[in-house]
């Protein structure tokens, strides 16, 4: 008599056997203690390039002295209103190898939201009112492009760094298959570690 195996899934808990090979791309051990640093440098930089990227393309990459004076003068005010936003929305936290489509929206938020912050500015701030329209726009798009694009290319280079049949690893066998297995087996794909799937019922294999 057929016995019917519930949609469930069991993992043991796993040992890693080999340490994690050199070509993933991960922070250097002595800077993950500052990770959020790092994450709030790199957000930093990345506001200033697309600031500065907004004025070349609207200028024709040729920006007159006076524009370029008013770009340093409001740079200051721009990422004060971007780090603080993106802090709100807990952008300077969380791992960009699990960036989602939930993640792209409150990254497009944060920088909508700022960049509404930064034009509302002009009715108080004759300098903020010397920035041309088109680079506010400009800067929104380009933005949210370089932010974005980032964390796509860092979780693009770590699941295709991942070797599709790793030499070594444990065996484990999920039961079952739909959304419970898939939970399952979820968090072995995105963490970071070597491991491959065939077959239903699933076999998994962790380095």
């Amino acid at each position: 008599m057929p016995v019917a195996v519930p949609q469930a899934a069991w993992i043991p808990q796993l040992e890693r056997t080999e340490p994690l090979t050199a070509t993933q791309l991960t922070l250097p051990t002595p800077l993950l203690r500052y990770r959020r640093v790092v994450v709030l440098a790199t957000h930093a930089a990345l506001i200033f390039l697309a600031y500065l990227a907004a004025y070349a393309i609207r200028f024709e990459f040729s920006v007159p002295g006076k524009e370029l004076s008013v770009f340093w003068a409001t740079l200051p005010y721009l990422l004060a209103l971007r780090l603080a936003l993106f802090e709100g929305f807990r952008l300077h936290g969380g791992y960009w190898r699990h960036f989602s489509l939930h993640d792209l929206v409150q990254l497009g938020l944060a920088v909508t939201l700022s960049s509404l912050a930064f034009a509302g500015a002009r009715a108080f701030s004759e300098l903020v009112r010397e920035v041309p329209r088109s680079v506010l726009v400009l800067d929104w798009l380009i933005v949210i492009f370089f932010l974005g694009g980032a964390r796509l290319a860092v979780r693009y280079v770590r699941e295709s760094q991942l070797p599709m049949k790793p030499a070594k690893g444990k065996r484990t066998l999920i039961i079952g298959a739909g959304p419970p297995s898939s939970s399952c087996a979820r968090p072995c794909t995105m963490s970071g570690r070597p491991c491959t799937s065939s077959g239903s019922p699933t076999t998994i294999r962790r380095n």
